[in-house]
């Protein structure tokens, strides 16, 4: 079922233009006066209003990318288009959850998420005061009650929701979350899916979300890119076809699982491989 990137699995959907276009990304470090290869060549689209997960074992290069398609980092080749047209730098089309909540700790938790806002000076919302969008967003991530609380009274996974409350309220075309509820348990993990996915499906903006959870990736997205071990390529391009509310327990997506499985497997075995040779 899953097919190498020269084979893209397809779906009888709308096809639309890519809205973000990922072409031949190339970047490494200067560590310790040694070059770390992160990023090989890598190329993908993503069309308007998909949601689209970035699947890969950990440290292979996902936030770099997300660095570079935000434009916070320069890659040293490659290029990064938005509907056709070259971006270099920092855009203003994405709004960008990084893995640390960056909260600032003299704000309350309502002065955070509106923060994006009043930095840009205009309402993304008319005739509806943003304020009242803020605190029903909050509502529905399970924060009412918390608007005036400041982010040191609030556990780990609570300030990851005002994070992911912070993002949506900055209203951009394109979302990037860097593994929004890696922080959460299993329970409040599986509900914020749930939430995510209901704010997705109403809004319709574009989602690129970096995970290493396999059934995160096949309960919410689109579209799969596998990435490789560092330095990363893409392994395969997957459309899921499975329609939504989607269950664990489905025998399709079970088949999805597994075949994920034994591709990141094989991914993570090429990184301890790599750590025992530099041992």
């Amino acid at each position: 079922m899953l097919q190498k990137r020269d084979v893209i699995i397809t779906s009888n959907t709308i096809v639309y233009m890519a809205q973000l276009q990922v072409e031949n990304i190339t970047h490494s470090y200067d560590i310790n006066k040694e070059r770390l290869p992160v990023l090989n060549d890598l190329t993908f689209s993503v069309n308007t209003g998909q949601f689209v997960a970035l699947l890969g074992p950990s440290g292979c290069g996902k936030s770099t990318l997300f660095n570079i398609i935000a434009g916070l980092i320069q890659p040293q080749r490659g290029r990064i288009y938005l509907n056709s047209k070259r971006v270099h730098g920092i855009s203003g089309a994405f709004g960008y959850m990084q893995q640390k909540d960056l909260l600032l700790q003299w704000r309350t938790v309502l002065g955070n998420v509106l923060i994006g806002p009043e930095l840009q000076k205009r309402s993304y919302i008319p005739f509806i005061p943003l304020e009242n969008q803020a605190l029903k967003l909050l509502a529905q991530l399970g924060l009412q009650g918390f608007a005036n609380s400041y982010p040191s009274q609030l556990s780990g996974g609570m300030r990851q929701r005002v994070a992911l409350v912070r993002t949506l309220l900055m209203r951009k075309d394109i979302l990037l979350l860097d593994e929004p509820f890696g922080s959460l348990d299993a329970m409040t993990r599986t509900v914020m899916q749930s939430i995510l996915l209901d704010i997705w499906q109403e809004g319709r903006q574009t989602v690129l979300l970096i995970t290493h959870d396999i059934e995160e990736a096949l309960l919410l997205a689109d579209k799969i890119y596998v990435l490789t071990a560092r330095p990363a390529s893409i392994k395969a391009e997957i459309d899921v076809p499975l329609s939504r509310p989607r269950d664990i327990a489905d025998r399709e997506l079970i088949k999805f699982k597994s075949e994920l499985f034994q591709m990141l497997k094989v991914e993570m075995e090429h990184v301890f491989d790599d750590q025992k040779h530099q041992n």
